[in-house]
């Protein structure tokens, strides 16, 4: 139910928000993350990782 146009705002905000969350305690205590994803959620197209801020990892949904 997240890909739903009237969720957009709040799919936006968990996923920044949260992000951006994990990110300020992951930075606290000195560790690494890792987030998994699946082709539903991008393209697949991608030949190499993606590098620290990349900007062009074309995501399928609003729920990506």
């Amino acid at each position: 139910m997240a890909e739903g146009d009237e969720k957009v705002e709040k799919v936006r905000a968990v996923n920044t928000g949260g992000t951006q969350n994990i990110a300020a305690a992951c930075k606290a205590i000195d560790c690494k993350r890792l987030y998994l994803s699946t082709d539903y959620v991008f393209d697949s197209q991608g030949i190499e990782p993606w590098q620290p801020d990349c900007k062009v990892y074309k995501p399928l949904n609003v729920y990506g």
